[in-house]
């Protein structure tokens, strides 16, 4: 177990990596945390500033990357080109569509209790 003036030495040098990230793609904001809320309230909580911060902006992307994720180069380009094809198919532009995610959903964490997420049942048959 690390010390604490370790812990905040790896906070901080993180911090700062963060920071000095540079990113061409746009606005890019780095939400620092004075403390650990959870996975699932920091995924609700990103949404909500999100929302404030873009409101006025339908174009708006966010990308979220967490601290234990490594991604290709080319993800960002992945990324843009799966929404513009959402965007130019009319079955697709359906305003329940949050987001895109290379992850597999497992479970319906919107609502307490979770519930295993079946995907036919919420989409029907392909």
């Amino acid at each position: 177990e690390m010390a604490d003036d370790e812990q905040s030495s790896l906070r901080e040098s993180t911090i700062e990596l963060a920071q000095n990230v540079q990113w061409d793609f746009g606005e890019k904001h780095v939400d620092i945390r004075t403390a650990n809320i959870g996975l699932r309230n920091m995924w609700m909580t990103i949404m909500d500033d999100a929302t404030m911060r873009y409101d006025d902006d339908d174009d708006a992307l966010i990308l979220v990357i967490e601290d234990d994720v490594q991604i290709s180069p080319l993800y960002y380009q992945y990324l843009q080109m799966t929404l513009h094809q959402y965007a130019a198919s009319p079955e697709c532009q359906d305003s329940n569509l949050m987001g895109i995610s290379l992850s597999p959903i497992r479970l319906n964490e919107m609502r307490k209790p979770f519930q295993r997420w079946h995907s036919r049942d919420e989409l029907g048959p392909r």
